[in-house]
């Protein structure tokens, strides 16, 4: 019977040294895992920080572009405005060339005439 007893006592001190062996295998394990998971969240923050300045930046140049672009459509207007004030004027003038051309073939002859009167006298 004392035999028995050894051997139960053995088993159960076998049973309670495994049990707080795995005990602390599993909290070595679990201390491991919050350290690796505290590792990836901060990698994490700092990817989304990395991405937020990114996206600021390109914010930024957008807005950037946006306002060239303003800046160019206005230039671009006045442009077009001195132009057609150009080719307004230039028309007029261009009309005004005209107008004397045909004045001038209209009173041309009479011109001519009165040119070889003066010179006959």
């Amino acid at each position: 019977m004392r035999v028995s007893v050894q051997l139960g006592l053995l088993g159960a001190a076998t049973c309670i040294i495994t049990y707080f062996l795995t005990a602390s295998s599993f909290e070595n394990a679990f201390e491991t895992s919050k350290v690796r998971m505290a590792h990836e969240l901060e990698f994490a923050k700092q990817t989304m920080q990395v991405q937020m300045t990114t996206i600021d930046s390109i914010k930024s140049h957008i807005k950037s572009i946006e306002e060239n672009t303003a800046l160019n459509r206005n230039s671009c207007r006045f442009r077009l405005e001195q132009q057609n004030e150009a080719m307004t004027k230039c028309q007029t003038a261009m009309e005004g060339a005209l107008r004397a051309r045909e004045v001038l073939h209209e009173r041309l002859p009479d011109l001519y005439n009165s040119l070889m009167q003066d010179r006959t006298q």
